[in-house]
């Protein structure tokens, strides 16, 4: 079974402060649960519950409609009813702060024509129920209610908690000691600190406004329709012209948020300067280090000349010389087969010699035939590479370039563009800030007037008043001084008795028509003051309405400028991202170009000690075979000096014969 803690009663009472005053305390209410809840700000009620079948609700329970179901929950038996709190307000003051806040709202409408505020009776469903805005029909329907409620709990026994408003509102140790009961573990320090937490005095606002209203005549125990609006009238001009504060506070800010942006946006410029400086200073460095790739590309072309055509000097060089050693090889040779061929009878193993001196020397020319081809192919592809390397180098850097300009001239045209929008939002924004003005003053200038007629009103009205009081005295005491002559007459003239009556009935209706046209004075001197109020009410509503379009074309405009201010910060951030790509670009170049150099100087350096190697390996060879033929020679010459070539010269000649024939 389920316990609850109910607060009910007439309503316009306090129970919104109960429940914020119990939720301080620790209790489990509706406020608990939902912490994000929050009351109307006009008619400072909410914080409601409404007990279904199924529902999970919180301990302690607000209704005001309790009297609807309160037979139907007492009746439940899944649900026990610990106590009710009802606080207990002046039944007038309840009554008229509901109808107080229903033609409060009603006058909050801004499509309501004026004329439909001073109806004494209203309906919101189309047609549904009529109802009335008097107090005495609304305190009918609260007392049947409270006693419903009252007397449904005392059948049932249960516990009621009676407690005075606005008592309870001024006095923690009060309301502390009515719900002792209830507030188990709660001491007073606690319920203290509770209550000045929650507490809110100025919130109850209608018996003071009440007993300010001049419009209230002694005796009445209801306040008329009159006093009611004139209430309503005030509430919705206070609220008016706290909404006119808060909207002048939120200029205020817009106005410091638009300087800040424009703040900002100055920064943005001058970061936006110091990019396009260092992109200037880039594209400087970029011609630079073009015209630096252009000199050492100028240079390589020229030391690869200069190498090519010594190259080819020594190649043109170790050619002749291998040409001219290899006719001297040629002519030895032919003269040894000269000398062998007259010899051949008696020298096989000469000739065998001679077959493997010519194979050698085929291998030998075959073998520089091979090395000059293979030096020449890797000459070529050695340049090929190196050319088509610098050519490709060239190109990326030539591609780097044009990226680089149309980036830069991409960058200037958005610059631009940015400084023309900057400037067009400087103007616009100095537009609104004159037309904020204007509207100020149109305001305080049609403030002062409204002062000044009503002044004017009131200073005729009271002239009016005071010379119908005057003429009404003076008639009054014309009457005196004609009934004291005619009671002095009386006995003389009797006879002029009716006339004298008759004199006197016609001062008697003169007065009483003089009473009713103060009456209808005042009458029309109320409904000129409320009139010119709504008319008064109206005006705030246009200026606070055309502020709020000023404030909403303002944070637009401040949205539009934030928006344009990060697109410079992210232009700003996208070209100091390039800048540091061009820098990181310009190292890499930079140590490609040092690699290169370095490569080449390699290259040059390979090449120089290839060359020197195969011209030591060609005159070694050469050596060499110089000296092979200096000992052939010998050789040659020893055997044709022998004794063994002359004793064998005979049957030589006779071996040629027999070969000739």
């Amino acid at each position: 079974m389920k316990h609850h803690l109910l607060i009910a009663g007439t309503g316009r009472a306090g129970t919104s402060f109960l429940v914020q005053y119990l939720t301080a305390c620790g209790l489990d209410t509706h406020l608990a649960r939902n912490p994000e809840d929050r009351l109307d700000e006009n008619a400072n009620a909410g914080l409601e519950d409404f007990p279904t079948g199924d529902a999970n609700l919180p301990y302690v329970i607000k209704s005001p409609w309790l009297y609807e179901f309160v037979d139907e929950l007492l009746a439940r038996d899944d649900i026990q009813v610990d106590a009710v709190i009802i606080p207990m307000r002046d039944l007038v003051e309840a009554a008229t702060s509901r109808v107080v806040n229903e033609l409060r709202a009603r006058l909050g409408n801004e499509g309501l024509p004026s004329e439909l505020t001073r109806w004494h009776t209203w309906g919101s469903t189309p047609g549904g129920v009529v109802y009335s805005l008097n107090p005495i029909d609304q305190a009918r329907l609260l007392s049947m209610g409270f006693h419903r409620v009252i007397h449904a709990c005392v059948k049932k026994r249960i516990p009621l908690l009676f407690m005075e408003f606005p008592r309870f509102i001024t006095d923690g140790e009060y309301l502390y000691e009515q719900l002792r009961p209830i507030l188990n573990g709660v001491d007073l320090s606690t319920a203290m600190l509770a209550h000045a937490q929650t507490a809110r005095p100025d919130k109850v606002r209608i018996g003071g406004e009440l007993a300010s209203s001049t419009t209230i005549s002694k005796g009445d125990l209801f306040p008329n329709f009159d006093a009611l609006d004139r209430v309503a009238l005030h509430r919705e001009i206070t609220n008016a012209r706290r909404d006119r504060e808060i909207y002048r506070t939120e200029a205020e800010t817009l106005k410091s948020m638009i300087v800040d942006v424009e703040h900002r946006l100055e920064e943005s410029i001058r970061d936006r300067d110091h990019c396009k400086e260092q992109v200037a200073q880039e594209g400087s460095h970029r011609v630079r280090m073009a015209q630096e790739l252009e000199e050492g590309r100028l240079q390589h072309e020229s030391l690869v000349s200069d190498m090519q055509r010594a190259h080819q000097q020594q190649l043109e060089e170790a050619i002749s010389e291998r040409d001219r050693t290899i006719s001297e090889l040629r002519s030895a040779i032919l003269d040894v087969e000269n000398r062998l061929e007259k010899k051949l009878q008696d020298c096989d193993h000469w000739r065998e010699q001679a077959a493997q001196e010519g194979s050698h020397r085929v291998r030998i020319e075959q073998e520089l035939e091979e090395c000059r081809r293979q030096h020449e192919s890797l000459v070529s592809d050695m340049q090929r590479a190196h050319l088509q390397q610098l050519e490709h180098a060239i190109d990326e850097r030539d591609c780097a370039i044009s990226d680089l300009k149309s980036t830069v001239v991409a960058l200037e045209q958005r610059l631009e563009e940015n400084i023309q929008d900057r400037d067009y939002w400087k103007e616009q924004t100095a537009q609104e800030g004159s037309r904020r003005v204007l509207m100020e003053q149109e305001l305080e200038d049609s403030r002062r007037q409204h002062e000044s007629l009503v002044s004017d009103l009131q200073r005729g009205h009271l002239r009016q008043q005071a010379e119908a009081i005057g003429e009404r005295d003076r008639a009054i005491s014309d009457l005196r001084s004609a009934i004291v002559n005619m009671e002095q007459r009386l006995e003389e003239n009797i006879r002029d008795r009716d006339h004298w009556k008759e004199q006197a009935a016609q001062n008697a209706a003169h007065r009483a028509l003089i009473e009713q046209e103060l009456e209808e004075v005042r009458r029309q001197h109320k409904s000129v003051v409320s009139s010119m109020q709504r008319v008064h009410l109206q005006q705030l509503e246009e200026a606070i309405a055309e502020t709020d379009r000023a404030i909403s074309d303002l944070r637009s405009t401040i949205v539009n400028m934030e928006q344009r201010l990060e697109e410079n910060i992210r232009d700003r951030d996208h070209w100091r991202e390039q800048a540091a790509r061009e820098g990181s670009h310009r190292v890499q170049m930079e140590q490609e170009l040092e690699e290169g150099r370095r490569q080449q100087e390699s290259l040059v350096s390979d090449m120089q000690r290839a060359h020197l190697q195969q011209l030591k390996a060609a005159i070694g060879e050469r050596d060499r075979l110089a000296s092979e033929l200096t000992k052939k020679s010998a050789m040659i010459d020893e055997i044709l000096t022998s004794a063994s070539w002359r004793i064998t010269d005979p049957i030589r000649k006779l071996h040629t014969l027999l070969r000739h024939k």
